[in-house]
């Protein structure tokens, strides 16, 4: 979009269609979250290893999801991608006992990994939620 007195063939974005700073912030610890959730099993150690290896792949998939749903939400000026985030930090907290990680060093590396890393997914996603729904309604 050009704006009135900017030269022909330069672009320049206006505050209309740039998502919130604090929001793009919030946002984008949760594509961190979701980045650490891919690594965190090889990082910790639980990655294919008996009742870890459902964490493994579930960190992995969740993780994913969850960075490119952040990404495309700070690209983008879509507050309900935040929703969608929350639901996968739900799923992060209930999935160690939904899977039964069971229990031994790596299971509770696993278990607490995923529900410390849902925690932070719901929070910063719910910032983003509201910060930019605030965005919107002025």
């Amino acid at each position: 979009m050009t704006t009135p007195g900017t030269p022909p063939g330069r672009l320049t974005v206006t505050t209309e269609s740039a998502l919130e700073p604090a929001a793009a912030l919030a946002s984008a610890v949760v594509v961190l979250a979701g980045v650490w959730l891919v690594l965190a099993p090889h990082a910790l150690g639980y990655a294919g290893t008996g009742t870890g290896s459902d964490g493994f792949w579930n960190d992995v998939v969740v993780g994913i999801a969850v960075a490119l749903i952040a990404l495309a939400r700070v690209i983008g000026r879509t507050p309900m991608l935040s929703a969608a985030n929350v639901v996968l930090g739900i799923w992060l907290i209930v999935m160690p006992f939904v899977l039964s990680y069971g229990g031994g060093t790596l299971g509770t590396r696993a278990t607490w990994n995923d529900i410390i890393l849902g925690i932070i997914v719901i929070v910063f996603s719910l910032a983003s939620l509201g910060l930019g729904s605030a965005r919107r309604a002025r």
